[in-house]
């Protein structure tokens, strides 16, 4: 049997991120700080810089223009990059794939799963990275007004602060977000809730790791708590 899945507009993707530390991290030169983990990881979210917010919108976007025959995949390949003049520069391609899953005839699930390269340049950290992500999307029938994601997405990159130390770093960045709801209407992100990590090595071979949470807010809002409970805000819109 064959759909077409649809809903509103797409989330808005040009967008600005900030973060507030509620208690900064104070180490060697050479070590990446709670603060430096945290502005990867705020631009491994926000979609000002291609991250996990912008990928999101784009799944959705495919659910509401595509179609899909039940048990069918498909492959095809996107890319995208910042608006001109905006504050943080950024691209990415990825290929990917799509499948939709019915229950005699009627969508229960769609999952989305992509791969490839991504840059950014923002204002307190740049990097090339891979970035590759699992989504799956429940809520598909009409009679629901929310859908549910939960995603799987993660950023292998080469970061150069340009703050404080202006450290750089490789990392491994991992965000599992469990539940993540968006409202059909608006396809705004109403709440959810994910796990977060960051491990890696600086330029002159020193390791880290951090670990914390990542709790979506609603109204573009998120809030990242990471290392010894240093909370940030990340804001976009």
């Amino acid at each position: 049997m064959f759909f077409t899945l649809a809903l509103g507009a797409g989330f808005c993707i040009s967008s600005v991120s900030c973060k507030k530390n509620s208690t900064v991290t104070t180490t060697s030169a050479d070590t990446v700080t709670t603060d430096d983990a945290a502005d990867a990881l705020t631009e491994a979210v926000t979609p000002e810089s291609g991250g996990m917010v912008a990928q999101t919108s784009t799944a959705t976007v495919v659910i509401s223009t595509g179609s899909f025959d039940c048990g069918a995949t498909t492959d095809s390949s996107f890319s995208g990059q910042n608006i001109s003049g905006a504050a943080v520069s950024y691209n990415y391609s990825f290929s990917s794939s799509r499948t939709l899953t019915c229950n005699e005839g009627i969508p229960q699930q769609f999952a989305y799963n992509f791969l490839g390269s991504s840059s950014y340049s923002a204002t307190r950290i740049s990097s090339a990275d891979s970035s590759q992500g699992q989504f799956t999307v429940t809520g598909l029938q009409p009679a629901s007004s929310q859908y549910t994601f939960n995603e799987t997405y993660v950023r292998k990159g080469s970061e150069n602060s340009k703050v404080g130390n202006q450290i750089g770093f490789t990392s491994t960045i991992s965000i599992s977000v469990t539940s993540l709801v968006v409202d059909k209407d608006n396809q705004q992100i109403l709440s959810g809730t994910a796990s977060v990590s960051i491990s890696g090595a600086t330029t002159a071979g020193k390791s880290f790791t951090y670990t914390g949470t990542l709790t979506f807010n609603g109204n573009e809002q998120a809030t990242l708590t990471l290392g010894d409970n240093n909370t940030y805000s990340i804001v976009w819109s």
